[in-house]
């Protein structure tokens, strides 16, 4: 997470100087369209800019980043699709089987213990087989887990892997 949050963020510093440029280009047509010329919407920002001896810059350059945020963003969004679209990929249809074939291998492993369980599953397997050696039934764990918010899935799958001896 860490390392994707590290990209994000030198990606972000790299594009700000493309994001307020082309923010700075869309603000200044508006400008233009609602003041009636171009040479009246520099004036407006040429003198915002002056008479606040440069002060008003704290809210023309994020303004400018934010304006131009969404224009670079559709544009990536649309190069990133076109790229992959071009090489044959489905990159929905492709995330779809790795998700169904991981579900397959979870399906097929979890009574071997062919992958290891995640944190959450294996404190359910280990409260599963202690309350099972401390001779509650299994309506009453069933009853306790659902009171905590587990599925009945989950706890299936859990009574099902500390039966077959793959549990804690």
């Amino acid at each position: 997470m860490k390392n994707r949050l590290s990209k994000t963020t030198k990606l972000g510093c790299a594009l700000a100087p493309i994001n307020i440029t082309v923010g700075a280009l869309l603000i200044y047509v508006v400008l233009a369209i609602f003041l009636g010329s171009f040479g009246d919407a520099f004036s407006f920002i040429a003198f915002s800019v002056i008479c606040t001896l440069g002060v008003s810059l704290i809210l023309w350059i994020p303004a400018c980043y934010v304006v131009g945020y969404l224009p670079v963003l559709l544009f990536r969004l649309l190069m990133t699709a076109s790229s992959k679209s071009d090489t044959g990929t489905r990159p929905a249809a492709s995330k779809k089987k790795t998700l169904q074939a991981l579900s397959d291998r979870l399906k097929a492993d979890s009574a071997t213990g062919g992958l290891e369980p995640t944190h959450d599953q294996q404190a359910l397997l280990d409260y599963v087989d202690k309350a099972s050696l401390k001779g509650l039934s299994r309506e009453q764990i069933t009853s306790n887990l659902r009171q905590n918010g587990w599925n009945m899935d989950s706890i299936n799958w859990a009574f099902n892997f500390v039966k077959s001896g793959g549990g804690a």
